[in-house]
C-alpha cells in the first residue's frame, strides 16, 4: 500500500446485485473506472 490507499490490481470485475423484484448483473472496465 502506498499513500494510505489500497493498490487494486488491474482487471474485470463482476457483481452481482440480488433484490426482492430482480437481479442484477454489472462488469466494469479493466481499469475499474466504468460499470
Amino acid at each position: 500500500m502506498t499513500d494510505g490507499m489500497a493498490q487494486m490490481r488491474r482487471g474485470r470485475r463482476l457483481a452481482v446485485d440480488v433484490g426482492d423484484a430482480r437481479i442484477g448483473v454489472a462488469s466494469c472496465d479493466p481499469d475499474g473506472i466504468l460499470a
